[in-house]
């Protein structure tokens, strides 16, 4: 792969910049773009039961959160029983994949993931 002479000019235009704010003092810009601005301390302490879709989605949460408990727990358990040195783990409309970094990601599979018993 071949130098590109315009990115290395860039980059050296840009150095130089950033060196004479640190000589002069001065906080460095990004070209013709604005810093972005300083997070906010969170402080108060918001009511909102006024709200219709902070109700509404409220109710889906604590709807959804004991199942979501159950889902994250039966991951948990079915990564125990990938053996180490598997690539794949089938069975019950389950299929289990092991990444070449380690991680084990779950998805359906095929006809059995229709009529997956599922207790």
């Amino acid at each position: 792969m071949q130098a590109d002479p315009l990115y290395q000019h860039l980059l050296l235009i840009a150095e130089k910049k950033f060196w004479r704010c640190v000589l002069d003092g001065e906080p460095p810009r990004l070209f013709g773009v604005e810093p972005p601005k300083p997070r906010l301390e969170a402080i108060k302490i918001v009511d909102m039961a006024a709200s219709n879709s902070w109700a509404e989605f409220a109710a889906k949460y604590r709807e959804t959160r004991p199942a979501f408990l159950k889902h994250e727990t039966a991951k948990s358990e079915l990564k125990k029983l990938v053996p180490e040195d598997a690539k794949e783990a089938i069975g019950h409309g389950v299929r289990a994949k092991r990444s070449k970094s380690g991680a084990i990601s779950f998805d359906m599979s095929g006809d059995e993931a229709s009529h997956a018993s599922v207790q």
